[in-house]
This record gives C-alpha cells, structure tokens and sequence, in this order.
C-alpha cells in the first residue's frame, strides 16, 4: 500500500520510534513497538506474529499497538521516525464495506494467509482486541473508509509504568 497520512483532526501525540534497518515502514502503517538487544523498535502491523487465529493475533497486537507512522522508512534506513500515539486524533483507515455505528469497536484486518494488514481495518465485537472507535455514524451500506480513534497505545502503559516507578 502507499504513504497515505491517515490523520484527519484533532491533537497529534508524535513519538520518535526508532526502525531496523530491514524494516519498511509507510506513512498510515499502523506500528506496534517491539524489543531487540534493550531497544524499542516499531514494525508494521503487517509484520506482527501470527497467533492461532484472527482474534488472538489482535488482542496480542492490541498490547504493542503504538499508533500510525507518520513518517516513512525504507530497507536500509535507521533514522528515528514520528509515529501517532494520540488518544484525541481521528484518523481514516479503508475497511471492508459495512455500515458502522459511533464507538464500534474496530482492529487489524486479516491480510492474506496468516497476518494483519498494515492500513486496512476491520470491525470486532470483542474489547480486548479493538485499538480504536469509530467516530461518527456510517450508514451507507458500502462504506470503505472508515474515520477512528486511537484508543489502545502501548505508549501509555509505559508512561503509567514510569509514574508508578515500574
């Protein structure tokens, strides 16, 4: 998929994330972060271990889940890039066509054979999986695009962390 700034309105909570050098990113990927050799790197969603099924593999990615890159990074690049942790943002993603209610709960689409795409989302009734809320009413029955809010950053457990000296 291409660079698509997926961000629409409201605050922006920038991170700088470092990237591997063989790890492409895409400005709209949704990042997870993840630890090599005592550093946090970002990878794309689309990158994240295959678990069993589709909702196992979202509640997992759900605990990583940083936010949406904002910068782009290509095979052999290593320089830090700006990733999207706000809770207060609404962002646009691409789903399958559906009709979608205010705060229905939304997570990683399942890509080809086993794993999560990296800019396209998907609705889930389960809580423990969602990384987002829809933010306004959706009715057409052959909505492709849907606009969200980040509610899940595993940023924040590490800002609680640090607060409570963890």
């Amino acid at each position: 998929m291409a660079n698509v700034l997926r961000h629409l309105r409201g605050y922006e909570l920038d991170v700088r994330a470092f990237v591997e050098s063989a790890t492409i990113i895409e400005v709209g990927d949704l990042v997870y972060t993840y630890t090599s050799a005592d550093v946090r790197y970002i990878r794309p969603a689309s990158s994240f271990t295959w678990d069993t099924d589709l909702l196992t593999t979202q509640k997992g990615y759900k605990l990583v889940h940083l936010g949406v890159a904002k910068q782009a990074s290509a095979v052999g690049e290593t320089q830090m890039v700006l990733v999207d942790a706000s809770p207060l943002a609404t962002f646009r993603f691409d789903c399958a066509a559906a009709k979608f209610t205010q705060m229905d709960m939304i997570a990683p689409a399942k890509a080809a054979g086993d794993a999560l795409e990296k800019q396209v989302v998907v609705e889930t009734d389960n809580a423990a999986a969602a990384i987002f809320r829809v933010s306004e009413n959706f009715q057409a029955a052959n909505v492709t695009v849907v606009n969200v809010i980040n509610q899940a950053s595993s940023l924040f457990d590490d800002l609680s962390d640090a607060a409570s000296g963890e």
